[in-house]
């Protein structure tokens, strides 16, 4: 076991009280990376503090319904699956990278596609081998929703966002019922965020 893993692995049980469900995810997974010895063990804490913080996220999520930041739903369930094995056309890695630049570089990113004639891609791309999200959608509409004095995008365009998120949405949550590596009690709770959704669309 690495130095710095084991130091961690020993000092966890005195902090973890202190500690949010969301950080204590975090560490298990990257424990889980980093000791293979281990993995299991700590791909089943990951579990555990995953459905702890969906369980917390979940009663909030109808203000996001209210709200129609149906972007940000979309965005929070990539976040999720994207770890157990949800596709997008770029690579979570990719996506995080270009997501969380510094305020200038989301600036230019943005002031960019404003400038070619802000087209909305696509949500989704073709994939052969299965369901896959659009990176260039993901990335634009996470730079567009957390951006609103960087650049010159206005609520209009974020509201295009939303609204080719809503429409995808229920594909999503087929795909998220499919995944394979994504844990069962991941999933349920998947399955009720999903049903609060729905019944957000009955008029």
């Amino acid at each position: 076991m690495p130095l710095a893993a084991a130091v961690i692995e020993g000092s966890l049980p005195r902090y973890e009280s202190t500690m949010t469900a969301q950080q204590l995810y975090r560490i298990s997974r990257d424990m889980a990376d980093v000791v293979s010895e281990r993995r299991r063990f700590y791909l089943s804490q990951a579990k555990h503090w995953q459905v702890r913080v969906l369980e917390e996220e979940l009663a909030t999520f109808e203000w996001w319904l209210r709200t129609t930041r149906y972007f940000a739903v979309l965005w929070h369930h990539y976040s999720v699956a994207s770890e157990w094995g949800l596709k997008d056309s770029l690579g979570r890695a990719e996506v995080y990278k270009r997501t969380e630049g510094t305020a200038e570089q989301r600036g230019r990113t943005l002031d960019s596609w404003l400038k070619a004639g802000a087209n909305i891609p696509s949500p989704l791309c073709a994939r052969e081998s299965g369901f896959c999200l659009n990176g260039e959608f993901l990335v634009l509409g996470q730079i567009l929703s957390r951006s609103a004095s960087e650049s010159s995008a206005s609520d209009v365009e974020r509201e295009m966002f939303d609204t080719a998120a809503e429409k995808v949405l229920p594909e999503v949550y087929d795909a998220l019922g499919r995944l394979a590596e994504l844990p069962n009690e991941v999933k349920l709770l998947f399955a009720a965020f999903e049903q609060r959704f729905q019944k957000s669309e009955v008029p």
